[in-house]
């Protein structure tokens, strides 16, 4: 008997070692299978309409943010728009991409006129512009033609605890890099749609590293009747190229210390 006890004891931290394998095996398993649904909840869908915001906090000696307002429409299988509009000290600017069977086209403050475009130019010139919101749910929405980092790209999601956010029961998936950033995305379960992504970059230039903090929200609706007047381009008229606020700001400068990396 005594054998047999210093046996169970000796071995017991080898069974504990393989049911937290299985355990994370499993959590693995289940966040590779969420972000699955999620994908494919978004590529069969017949239409999508969202409005959300993105608050970016660079952090530093001389912190400050950025937000970007967002809207989207999209009625299968080639209509959509997406409208960003961003206040900061470099610049006041909003874009519009617009898609319909004709083709795809953008607007842009800052450049100051119309482009016919593909849709997968169109987002790519965005994505950095917009904080990413031009990216995020348009490359689920146009899988095939929208090329790119996806959120079924990285194979090391695990699972969070579940969590509620505006009045959602959310899964959460979250995935770290070696250098400390992460990234959380929180996917509602009654419908497995995107609610929210928070993300921390650190961005290393020739002039110092940069850290930000992001929390971009979302307020998605799915397979809904869209009306025809918010599908459409409707792009300001005469509207002048915006100029930049103030040359020496502090995003200016951010950005073109990234321009050097």
């Amino acid at each position: 008997m005594i054998r047999f006890i210093s046996a169970c004891v000796l071995c017991a931290p080898f069974w504990m070692t393989l049911a937290t394998a299985a355990e994370q095996t499993a959590a693995a398993t289940d966040a590779t299978a969420i972000v699955k649904q999620m994908a494919q909840t978004y590529s069969a869908c017949k239409s999508y309409r969202d409005t959300g915001t993105s608050l970016t906090k660079f952090l530093g000696d001389t912190p400050f943010e950025n937000k970007v307002e967002f809207k989207t429409a999209f009625r299968r299988p080639a209509e959509f728009r997406f409208e960003y509009t961003s206040d900061h000290d470099v610049m006041q600017d909003r874009m519009i991409i617009h898609r319909d069977k004709a083709g795809t086209r953008t607007w842009w403050s800052v450049g100051g006129g119309e482009e016919n475009t593909t849709i997968d130019a169109a987002i790519a010139g965005a994505t950095g512009v917009s904080s990413g919101t031009a990216f995020n749910v348009p490359t689920m929405l146009f899988p095939d033609e929208v090329g790119g980092w996806s959120f079924l790209s990285p194979e090391d999601w695990s699972t969070l605890p579940d969590a509620e956010e505006n009045g959602r029961s959310c899964y959460r998936l979250t995935r770290k890099e070696e250098n400390g950033d992460h990234e959380t995305v929180w996917i509602g379960k009654a419908n497995f749609l995107l609610i929210r992504i928070d993300e921390r970059r650190t961005i290393d230039g020739k002039r110092g590293t940069f850290v930000t903090e992001q929390t971009t929200l979302y307020q998605p609706e799915i397979n809904i009747d869209i009306p025809d007047p918010e599908l459409e381009f409707n792009p300001p008229a005469n509207v002048p190229k915006t100029p930049a606020r103030n040359p020496q700001s502090r995003l200016l400068r951010l950005l073109k210390a990234l321009l050097r990396t």
